[in-house]
């Protein structure tokens, strides 16, 4: 199996678990924001449903809505 790298949220599977990269972004509360959430290198990271431009994902047995924004700049990789 090979992993992908340098995909974003937006280009994951549903129910695929994968694993965050790293947070590409220059905007210092957006990574702020998204270090809260848990959302740092190395967490793993479940796409649960995507409706429109928000994603639901699954962080440390918890449930967030992030809007396609926030998702782009959640770098991942992910086993196929």
């Amino acid at each position: 199996m090979k992993p992908i790298k340098h995909s974003d949220v937006t280009l994951v599977k549903l129910k695929t678990q994968c694993t965050i990269e790293s947070i590409e972004t220059s905007d210092v509360d957006l990574k702020q924001f998204l270090f809260t959430l848990g959302c740092y290198p190395k967490q793993r990271l479940t796409v649960l449903s995507h409706l429109g431009d928000n994603y639901i994902i699954e962080l440390h047995g918890a449930r967030y809505s992030i809007d396609k924004a926030l998702a782009l700049c959640i770098k991942i990789s992910s086993i196929i």
